[in-house]
C-alpha cells in the first residue's frame, strides 16, 4: 500500500487541518444520551475517515478543540464525513453532554520489521490520496524509543513534511510516535500515536 516514505496530506478545510470529504475506509461512530460507541475508534490508516450518528433523542456533536467539529447532528441524523490525513490521538466530547468523550486513533505507519543497519520509513501524513504538505499551522513531532530505552528521544521537530526515515542500528523493538500540533496561538497538541518497528 505504501511504496515510498514520500506519501504526502490531503489537505484540511476551514483551518481545522482535517478535512470534509471522504478519502479511504470510513469508521462509524454512534452517539446518544449515554454517550459514544465506540468511545475509541480506530481508523485503520492515515487518509481514513469517520461519520457520527445520532441514534438518541436530542441533538448531540463531536468537537475536538481545534482540530475539528461536526456541528450539530439532529436525532436520526449524521454529521458530515471527517477526514484523518494525520497520525495522532483526538480526544473529542459532545458540546451538548460534555461528560460524554470519545477518541479517534490514527494510526502512525513505521516499516513494522527490518534487519539491523537498514533504513525503515516513518510516514505520518497521508496515504494513496491526493497529497500535498501539511495546512499552514499545522505541524507534526515524532519520537522514537530505542531497545531498552527508558526515555523518549525526539527525531523530527515541528515538521511540515509528511515523511522521514530512520536508521535501525540494535536488534529488539524500537517504538515511535508522532502528534499534530497547531502552532497557535494558543498551541494545541494532539495525543500521540504509537507504533512499533522489530529488528532482528
Amino acid at each position: 500500500m505504501r511504496g515510498s516514505a514520500k506519501l504526502g496530506l490531503l489537505v484540511g478545510v476551514a483551518a481545522l487541518g482535517i478535512a470534509a470529504a471522504a478519502c479511504g475506509y470510513t469508521r462509524g461512530v454512534n452517539v446518544n444520551e449515554s454517550g459514544f460507541s465506540p468511545r475509541v475508534g480506530i481508523v485503520t490508516d492515515e487518509c481514513d475517515s469517520a461519520v457520527w450518528h445520532n441514534t438518541g433523542s436530542s441533538t448531540h456533536s463531536a468537537t475536538s478543540n481545534a482540530f475539528f467539529d461536526t456541528g450539530d447532528i439532529a436525532p436520526g441524523g449524521s454529521s458530515p464525513t471527517i477526514d484523518f490525513p494525520v497520525a495522532g490521538t483526538f480526544h473529542y466530547r459532545d458540546a451538548h453532554h460534555t461528560k460524554a468523550t470519545g477518541s479517534i486513533v490514527v494510526p502512525l505507519y513505521v516499516t513494522p520489521s527490518a534487519a539491523k543497519g537498514e533504513s525503515i520509513a516513518i510516514v505520518w501524513n497521508g496515504d494513496n490520496c491526493t497529497a500535498t504538505a501539511l495546512p499552514a499551522g499545522r505541524r507534526v513531532d515524532v519520537q522514537v524509543k530505542r531497545p531498552g530505552a527508558r526515555h523518549w528521544r525526539t527525531i523530527v521537530s515541528n515538521s511540515t513534511g509528511d515523511s522521514t526515515a530512520f536508521t535501525v542500528r540494535k536488534k529488539g523493538n524500537y517504538k515511535f510516535r508522532s502528534r499534530l500540533e497547531i502552532a497557535g496561538p494558543p498551541v494545541v497538541d494532539s495525543g500521540w500515536s504509537v507504533a512499533v518497528c522489530r529488528v532482528s
